[in-house]
């Protein structure tokens, strides 16, 4: 009797598109939601299986965590105080991320992409590149300071700052494709030692001056990719009709409590509208944390503002969209802003933002709308006035970017996949 002949077929495993970030929620900090948003488009909108690796300092022994069904893989490094010397500990990092791929069964060979957040934390994504030189390095950038010469205690210290710009470069000029979520960031990676002529934050100004001696980087590929939101989670909830005068008119404002984010001068803006007209009926809510809430709480308290300004803690991000849709105006005066997610979430659940000039978000405001909607820097004065304006005629706005983030990010797979990138 004759043999059968079996034919068996290998089956070929999902290429792994692979995201290294420190900015991730949990269910117990919900900060770096935007993240979490781009991975679970990555995946809807590709057949890549895509796998998220956070970077952690602290004496977490968990090995991962899920959150809103996303597992995230953790894996210990060493990091110095205050960021001092960044890059110091690489070598000893990036084997204990390697150790962490094995031992979660994650073949180096089998990844296509590496998405590294922020420009530190490329050195895990070339350290593979090294094992496997076909995998694509992508470092993606959400600050205006793409070189990380401003954070830390001791920053400006001289050989400090010239170890991080170093280290900095290296990174820069080995990974295959930048992303910048913003023109003005872009503007500022490419033209290093030099920055966007949009650029006016003097801390940074000050800190690059001593850096010209260095020369512009040599960047492979540079891409914008705006921050998108999921509008299966942002979207209006009631129709919007005319504000009557006797209606309350709500403002909302989300974002950490720091100085940058300049919650006071709206705080300062509202007392304004309450005692140049007290025939608009007003509040303003804010939610978030940090350094600068006490001096607010205690402004608010001090000046009897406590009935029309209250706070509110974080909520996780996928129940804000009921707090944008109980809006009826979101301003956020942040003077250092690299994009700014809460502004295109509040208008994807029908609600019109502000925001202070020269910031990210500005890139979407049609040129002949800007006088409606973005306003001068640390100026109550400019705000109250626009907020008054607003109130009275209603104007409409219009965005010129797409804000769907699985729009923009079946373009971006698409250019990554055809090579449609920026080539410099």
């Amino acid at each position: 009797m004759a043999g059968k002949l079996y034919i068996i077929r290998a089956v070929k495993k999902k290429e792994i598109y692979l995201i290294v970030t420190p900015f991730f929620p949990t269910t117990e900090c919900f900060r770096g939601p935007f993240v979490y948003d781009q991975t679970i488009a990555i995946r809807r909108n590709s057949n890549y299986d895509v796998i998220v690796f956070h970077p952690t300092v602290n004496k977490d022994t968990r090995r991962s965590y899920i959150y809103n069904g996303e597992r995230v893989y953790l894996f210990r490094t060493k990091q110095t105080p205050s960021n001092l010397f960044t890059g110091l500990f690489d070598r000893y990092n990036c084997n204990r991320f390697k150790q962490a791929l094995k031992d979660n069964n994650i073949d180096i060979q089998n990844i296509k992409y590496v998405h590294c957040h922020t420009m530190p934390f490329g050195c895990y994504g070339l350290s593979l590149k090294r094992i496997n030189p076909e995998i694509k390095v992508f470092v993606q950038h959400h600050s205006r300071d793409p070189y990380s010469i401003l954070y830390g205690r001791l920053a400006n210290w001289r050989p400090n700052l010239l170890y991080r710009v170093k280290h900095s470069l290296k990174i820069a000029q080995e990974v295959d494709l930048h992303i910048s979520v913003s023109k003005i960031i872009e503007d500022n990676l490419l033209n290093f030692p030099k920055c966007s002529n949009k650029e006016d934050y003097l801390p940074y100004l000050d800190r690059i001056r001593p850096l010209a001696k260095f020369e512009r980087p040599k960047i492979k590929k540079s891409i914008v990719l705006y921050n998108g939101v999921d509008t299966d989670i942002f979207y209006p909830i009631r129709k919007r009709s005319k504000i009557e005068e006797k209606q309350i008119f709500k403002i909302g404002c989300i974002a950490n409590f720091q100085k940058l984010k300049d919650q006071i001068s709206l705080i300062k803006a509202v007392e304004i509208i309450l005692n140049d007209c007290p025939d608009i009926n007003i509040s303003l809510s804010f939610i978030g944390s940090g350094p600068e809430l006490r001096m607010c709480k205690d402004y608010v308290c001090k000046h009897s503002l406590s009935q029309k300004i209250i706070f509110d803690k974080e909520i996780d991000h996928s129940r804000l969209n009921e707090y944008y849709n109980s809006l009826d105006l979101f301003v956020l005066p942040s003077v250092y802003e690299g994009f700014g997610c809460v502004y295109t979430e509040a208008y994807s659940s029908g609600v019109p933002f502000m925001l202070c000039e020269d910031q990210g978000a500005t890139e979407y405001i049609k040129e002949s709308e800007m006088n409606y909607w973005v306003l001068k820097k640390n100026s109550p004065e400019d705000i109250a006035r626009k907020i008054e304006t607003y109130i009275k005629t209603c104007p409409k706005q219009t965005l010129i970017h797409a804000y769907d983030i699985n729009i923009l990010i079946r373009d971006f797979l698409h250019k990554i996949g055809s090579n449609e990138v920026i080539q410099l």
